[in-house]
């Protein structure tokens, strides 16, 4: 395993086999709701296109999710990496919640 260099102090896991592919361009921590992902930006057709690491190792289709199987997404080595349907991903991590209760108490 090694590890990328991203912005915000953040660096990226991939797997030994993808580091010198993936480490020459220069990629971003972007942050999404609760976790942050490795992105990278590039010029097309007079617009910008953005790359996530994640979806680019999966080799996930359009149209699909590329789950991180631990939930962070900053692992991006292949083992941890699924490409599967929107639903299957909340599937999953509704999943790793049950059991839980929320008590919500007036103050």
């Amino acid at each position: 395993m090694k590890k990328i260099k991203l912005t915000q102090g953040q660096h990226a896991l991939v797997d030994n086999e993808d580091f010198e592919y993936l480490n020459q361009w220069k990629w971003c921590a972007e942050k999404r709701r609760n976790t942050f992902y490795a992105v990278r930006s590039q010029w097309v057709g007079g617009k910008t296109k953005k790359t996530s690491m994640h979806r680019l190792l999966a080799r996930t289709p359009r149209g699909m999710d590329t789950d991180h199987l631990n939930g962070n997404g900053l692992d991006n080595r292949k083992a941890n990496l699924r490409s599967c349907t929107r639903k299957e991903n909340l599937n999953a991590h509704r999943a790793k919640y049950q059991g839980i209760q929320w008590n919500f108490k007036k103050k």
